[in-house]
């Protein structure tokens, strides 16, 4: 849990300071160094939870509900799509690249060792 909660931080000041293409980098690299399992699974709510905060601090400063329902009406969707949307995108953006990372990484010298 706090590894994901450290991610998740880590991927907001990503994306405010570099961008959304900060997201892969960022889960690609934790996920190299946190080695352990299910590190694609926690990358992905790491991702979803990271916009969710930065969906609430948008929505704190402007319309963010307006603006949603203006685009989903626009391209027929229903209200709140987008929000959902947007964190199924976020943890899809987190996790591919973790899942990526975990399968091509050689194994760490414990497991590999023969009993």
């Amino acid at each position: 849990m706090t590894n994901m909660l450290a991610l998740a931080l880590a991927l907001v000041a990503g994306t405010l300071v570099i961008g959304w293409w900060s997201v892969p980098v960022i889960a690609a690299l934790w996920t190299f160094v946190i080695r352990r399992p299910g590190a694609a699974l926690t990358a992905s709510l790491a991702g979803a939870l990271a916009w969710g905060i930065l969906l609430l601090w948008i929505s704190a400063r402007g319309p963010l509900n307006a603006v949603d329902g203006m685009l989903a009406s626009i391209m027929g969707l229903p209200p709140k799509s987008l929000i959902g949307l947007a964190l199924v995108y976020a943890a899809l953006l987190a996790g591919a690249p973790a899942l990526l990372v975990a399968a091509l990484r050689p194994p760490s010298s414990l497991s590999s060792r023969s009993t």
